[in-house]
């Protein structure tokens, strides 16, 4: 075997030859001719239809996607019906305004409906006296339902019909009174047809109709004197307790409402209404 020995001049050469080459690895520097190169920008996300938006942390101030917004639900319209419910017989107003008249007062509304020329069936009651029961927790009239009295029709429910089960048993029906107010009773209770010679009409408080209601009802030279006196005549009374001077007045002025009203006086749709109208019917209105 055969040892190289280098001389002390060759192996200076070769050791600078290896460091200069570890220097040059080490600096890594860019060569004049090649151009640096700068750091790439971290990616941004980009939301899509499919997944929600969110802040990168790259960049914390882009914009959130706003949540969509559910479409507002419409009212429902106020309005007073002016012909029968479609496929109900006999003729009925429609269920929903019977849930929602019958759990107000609307005295304004009853007397258009009262008024000559509806299409709403007359009852006439058949018994001496009853208790106006509203099964819709409305308010109730001031005085019981009294035989001859006139109403009208609203809806007639069959057996067990308020609560969607049909059993055997009366019939009721919802009925709506002069004075604005509603009760539920059998209809075996009502007559069509005027059972007494002196139809009764509960008192109507003038002082609660509207005031495009009041003008229309003084073009009748008979509600115009009536009105004049049962004014001064109710001064301080109550229509739930009137004094015998005040009752007197006001079914005087009561009876002279309802002849002018029968005859084909026209008043104004009432201001207030319930709300009962689902929008689609709005729309085909």
């Amino acid at each position: 075997m055969r040892t190289h020995f280098l001389s002390g001049r060759s192996m200076w050469q070769v050791m600078a030859a290896t460091t200069g080459a570890v220097v040059m690895v080490g600096c890594g520097g860019a060569t004049p001719s090649e151009p640096a190169r700068t750091a790439a920008a971290p990616p941004v996300r980009v939301a899509s239809a499919q997944s929600p938006t969110r802040v990168t942390d790259a960049h914390p101030e882009a914009a959130v996607a706003a949540a969509p917004v559910a479409p507002a639900r419409l009212e429902l319209g106020r309005a007073l019906p002016t012909e029968c419910a479609k496929g109900v017989e006999p003729c009925a107003t429609p269920s929903k305004f019977v849930e929602q008249v019958c759990r107000g007062r609307y005295p304004d509304l009853a007397l258009s409906m009262f008024s000559k020329g509806t299409p709403w069936r007359r009852g006439y009651l058949k018994v001496e006296t009853l208790e106006p029961v509203n099964m819709y927790d409305g308010e109730r009239g001031e005085e019981w339902l009294k035989f001859g009295e006139e109403v009208l029709v609203l809806r007639t429910r069959g057996p067990g019909g308020h609560g969607g089960v049909q059993v055997s048993g009366p019939t009721d029906v919802d009925i709506l009174r002069w004075d604005g107010t509603c009760a539920t009773i059998r209809q075996e209770m009502l007559a069509p047809y005027p059972t007494n010679t002196t139809v009764f009409t509960p008192r109507i408080a003038w002082k609660y109709l509207d005031e495009p209601t009041q003008e229309a009802l003084l073009g009748d030279q008979w509600v115009k004197n009536t009105s004049a006196k049962e004014r001064p005549a109710c001064r301080g009374s109550t229509m739930k307790s009137p004094d015998a001077a005040c009752d007197k007045a006001s079914r005087k002025l009561t009876e002279a409402i309802t002849v002018a009203l029968r005859g084909g006086l026209a008043i104004p749709t009432p201001e207030k209404l319930p709300a009962w109208q689902e929008p689609e019917a709005q729309a085909t209105k």
